[in-house]
């Protein structure tokens, strides 16, 4: 095997641009997916009751505001760092790397949490130990991604297909015993918002495409496409399933069931349907902690690329022209991530430190507004201009405070662990202050 060490700007380092449209839009519906949505639909129906259906309908709006944001910011900026890059430019190195160091850490815990859920699916079926099984796909994932981009993300779109099958799967024995009685009750906006505010973390996901887009083919164009239809189709689904599973077993049930969907399937079906939906859920584990191994590798690529983190970490190897060891260091991290918390303390850390992420993204947007930079292949709508201020885009202000107030609503013991971690990286920053002064700064910046 060889390995060509990168510098940014030279042929033998790139990646190789080898996805398309429909390749980039199947990894990004599949790391949207996810697993998630199996089991916060009952917590989100202890929240909204019978209309969760307009609970993911304003996730969804409030998930395209900062979409919106990464779609114009991958398209004028194609790079595997995605939202280190989008900062580096914006404010410059240093914050760069906080930003950078908070998306790779919440792609690694994530990744460890949703390989946790492989685990306890698999010891269900098969009797294997839960934290085995959390290894088990952590080192398959490594092993598959390590084939390169291409190879990697027809594994993922394979994977896709069937989760989006099992969430079809249900809506369909949902519809055949519907009872349009639960759906009835008067529609009151604050239990809406709040399941909405639940239901948002199954929206996450989305971002990681951008890692994608320097192996995207067309990315100006392709990348904010596949964001943008990616989560238009999680939507579709979610809605579906929500308007499906209250229909046949009414919120209340949904609400106090542990397993939601099998409850759907098992009122018609009986309980060896359970069965099915479980090996369904293996498949969307293990397809979200695929896609989170490849994106935090890009991302560790990205930072090493631009002089944030060792140059070793910037090479790629072999015929797939893989970034390996940021994947072997990724995944190896969320393996023994896997031995030190629970799922949910994990997508605790994962939401605070992305909310962070996402604040920045947009941040990036109004910094493009006011240096009046040229957008190539997509621009996020909705432009004034305010005196003193000039031109101001009005959706990243709005993904900024929104993301701000979820952040908000988290739980105490995710704030103190997120500013942990958040103060952990500009510890780190301050340590290698010399590095990165030295790291080349490229073009904007403070």
């Amino acid at each position: 095997m060889t390995t060509t060490t990168a510098s940014l700007g030279t042929k033998e380092a790139a990646l190789v641009r080898s996805l398309g449209l429909p390749e980039l839009t199947l990894a990004g519906l599949g790391i949207i997916l996810g697993a998630g949505v199996y089991a916060l639909i009952g917590a989100a129906a202890n929240e909204a009751g019978p209309h969760i259906w307009a609970s993911f309908l304003l996730a969804a709006l409030v998930t395209a505001l900062t979409g919106l944001s990464y779609a114009e910011l991958a398209a004028a900026y194609p790079h595997a760092g995605a939202g280190f890059e989008y900062a580096r430019r914006a404010f410059g190195i240093h914050v760069a790397f906080v930003i950078g160091w908070l998306t790779v850490s919440a792609e690694i815990v994530a990744g460890a949490a949703v390989a946790l859920g492989f685990g306890g699916y698999l010891e269900a079926l098969t009797s294997v130990d839960k934290a085995a099984g959390a290894w088990i796909v952590l080192i398959g994932g490594i092993g598959v991604a390590a084939t390169g981009a291409l190879g990697s993300v027809r594994v993922a779109g394979l994977l896709t297909v069937i989760e989006a099958g099992g969430l079809l799967l249900v809506s369909a024995i949902g519809f055949s015993d519907f009872d349009a009685g639960h759906l009835r009750e008067t529609m009151e906006p604050l239990p809406v918002l709040q399941g909405a505010a639940l239901i948002f973390f199954a929206y996450i996901g989305f971002e990681d495409l951008a890692t994608l887009s320097e192996e995207a083919r067309d990315p100006e164009r392709n990348v904010p496409r596949a964001i943008l239809i990616s989560v238009a189709m999680a939507t579709a689904l979610y809605v579906m399933v929500a308007v499906a599973a209250v229909g046949a077993v009414g919120a209340e049930a949904l609400g106090s069931s542990s397993a939601p969907l099998a409850l759907v399937a098992e009122s018609a079906l009986g309980e060896k349907t359970a069965d099915t939906l479980s090996v369904i859920a293996l498949c969307a584990t293990a397809n979200t902690a695929l896609l989170l191994l490849i994106a935090a590798g890009r991302h560790l690529y990205g930072m090493a690329s631009a002089g944030a983190l060792p140059a070793a970490l910037g090479a790629v190897s072999g015929r797939g022209r893989v970034p390996l060891r940021g994947l072997v260091l990724a995944g190896l991290t969320a393996a023994t991530v896997t031995l030190l918390g629970s799922i949910g303390t994990l997508a605790d850390v994962t939401n605070f430190g992305l909310y962070v992420v996402f604040c920045a993204v947009n941040g990036a947007v109004i910094w493009r507004r006011r240096r009046g930079e040229a957008t190539a292949g997509f621009r996020v709508p909705g432009t004034v201009r305010l005196p003193r201020l000039g031109a101001v885009p009005v959706l990243p202000i709005v993904g900024i405070a929104v993301n701000l107030l979820f952040l908000g609503a988290l739980e105490p013991r995710a704030i103190v662990s997120g500013l942990g971690l958040l103060l952990l990286g500009a510890a780190v920053a301050a340590v290698f202050r010399s590095r990165l002064s030295r790291a080349t700064s490229g073009e904007g910046g403070p």
